[in-house]
C-alpha cells in the first residue's frame, strides 16, 4: 500500500493556535482573509459563485500552486465528490486529478498534510505519476459532526517550487 511522504502533519486540536499565528504573522495574509470573508458572505446564497470565490482566493494565497481541488464526501455511498477543480490560470476543469490517497488520509486522521513526492523511498500511486504531482497540501473541511470534505492544492511543475509547513498552516486557516 502506498503511504505518501508526509513532511508535516498538523492535528485538528492545534488549528486554533495556528490560526492566530498565521493571521498575525503577515499583513498580506490578514488582508487576503478579510477579502475572503467579505466575498464569501456576498456569495453565500449562490453555490457556484461561492465555489468560485473559495477557489480563486486559495490560488491567490498559494501563487505557486498548479491546481486547486475541493471535494466533499457523498453521504450515501461514502465516495469523494469533486465540487470544484481549478487550474492556476483560473480554468475550472474536470481534468485536475485529486490524490485520493492524500485526501482520505487527511479526512481519516482529521489532520492537515504536507506531501512531497519522491522522498522516503515510497513508490507513488499511478494517478500521482500520471499527474506529475510534486507536492501537495491538504486539509479536511469540518462541520459539527467531523470531516465532510477536503481542500487540496498541488504543484505539478518542479520549477514552481514546493509547499512549506507555513503553507500547510495557512491552508488550515482556509479550511476552518
Amino acid at each position: 500500500a502506498f503511504v505518501p511522504t508526509v513532511l508535516a502533519w498538523r492535528a485538528l486540536n492545534e488549528w486554533d493556535e495556528v490560526k492566530g499565528q498565521v493571521v498575525r504573522s503577515d499583513a498580506r495574509v490578514a488582508e487576503l482573509l478579510l477579502g475572503l470573508v467579505r466575498d464569501t458572505a456576498a456569495a453565500r446564497y449562490d453555490e457556484t459563485q461561492l465555489l468560485d470565490v473559495v477557489a480563486n482566493y486559495a490560488l491567490r494565497a498559494f501563487p505557486n500552486a498548479t491546481n486547486f481541488v475541493l471535494v466533499s464526501r457523498d453521504e450515501e455511498n461514502d465516495d469523494l465528490v469533486v465540487l470544484r477543480a481549478q487550474t492556476h490560470d483560473g480554468k475550472a476543469t474536470e481534468e485536475v486529478q485529486l490524490s485520493r490517497t492524500i485526501a482520505e488520509r487527511a479526512m481519516g486522521e482529521d489532520c492537515a498534510l504536507l506531501y512531497v513526492n519522491g522522498g522516503g523511498g515510497n513508490s507513488a500511486t499511478e494517478s500521482q505519476v500520471l499527474s506529475r504531482m510534486e507536492t501537495a497540501i491538504c486539509a479536511p473541511l469540518r462541520d459539527g459532526q467531523g470531516p465532510f470534505g477536503v481542500m487540496q492544492l498541488d504543484v505539478r511543475r518542479p520549477k514552481r517550487g514546493r509547499f512549506t509547513r507555513e503553507d500547510m498552516d495557512l491552508l488550515t486557516v482556509f479550511a476552518c
